[in-house]
């Protein structure tokens, strides 16, 4: 959505913790701007905030599920007096589900609150002093993905959570020698931290492909089809790198 990036942008342009501090709530306090911010920078979140945003997503979906309004019952015996306060409650109970239905609108038109990051791949990235993390996808493998003889990964381009690539190396993947893609180096983790060295590559203008080295991956992770993969990037100086992980 359009409001995305730039909030994730505003964010990232706060770099000082005091900053930061002084702009997050105290106690933290979920809201619907948090599911928002942490839909696509989870790293400024932690775990149990994570958690409470992922439960007050859950909860203003479930309250979707409004009473319809009751009529208020009159009778010829009630006086003005009566009249006005029954009108001012009704007025104010018709208020607060406007308010309800507005907010639910607003979280159903998200996507759920990103999964966090296993803490061996903190480690990791803590040790190679890598940045920008960021979630991608949920992706699940198809035939094509595990297939020996196709020897590559495909990610939609629609399905993609957020921007990770600079547009450097977008116009990078553009670029051919004569038939042949051009594409980026990137390193891989896998679930086992083990590394491997891929090329992103991407066919056409709605699919990137991981590629060269992709049936080592599966074969040592004896991925098939069906398996889930939450796919994640993060960034050691300017070197991309690829976070495999199987919830």
């Amino acid at each position: 959505m359009s409001y995305n990036k730039p909030l994730q942008d505003l964010w990232e342009k706060i770099t000082d913790i005091e900053s930061r501090d002084l702009v997050s709530p105290k106690p933290f306090t979920p809201s619907a701007l948090h599911v928002i911010v942490s839909h696509h920078a989870p790293q400024y979140y932690s775990q149990e905030q994570i958690t409470q945003l992922q439960n007050f997503y859950e909860q203003q979906l479930k309250s979707q599920t409004v009473e319809d309004n009751k009529a208020v019952p009159t009778t010829s015996h009630q006086t003005g007096h009566m009249m006005e306060e029954e009108t001012v409650k009704e007025i104010i109970k018709k208020s607060k589900k406007k308010i309800v239905k507005k907010n639910v609108t607003l979280l159903s038109s998200l996507s759920p609150p990103p999964p966090s990051l296993p803490d061996q791949f903190k480690e990791r990235i803590g040790d190679l002093n890598g940045t920008d993390v960021k979630f991608l996808m949920e992706k699940e493998l198809f035939e094509t993905d595990v297939k020996p003889n196709n020897n590559q990964l495909s990610m939609l381009e629609s399905k993609i959570e957020c921007e990770f690539l600079s547009e450097e190396e977008k116009e990078t993947l553009y670029e051919r020698e004569g038939r042949q893609l051009h594409g980026m180096e990137v390193n891989l983790l896998d679930p086992c931290l083990r590394e491997f060295t891929l090329s992103l590559k991407k066919w056409d203008m709605k699919t990137y492909n991981l590629v060269t080295n992709w049936n080592n991956v599966v074969a040592i992770n004896n991925l098939q089809q069906g398996h889930k993969l939450h796919i994640w990037s993060f960034r050691v100086d300017a070197k991309l790198y690829i976070i495999l992980n199987k919830p």
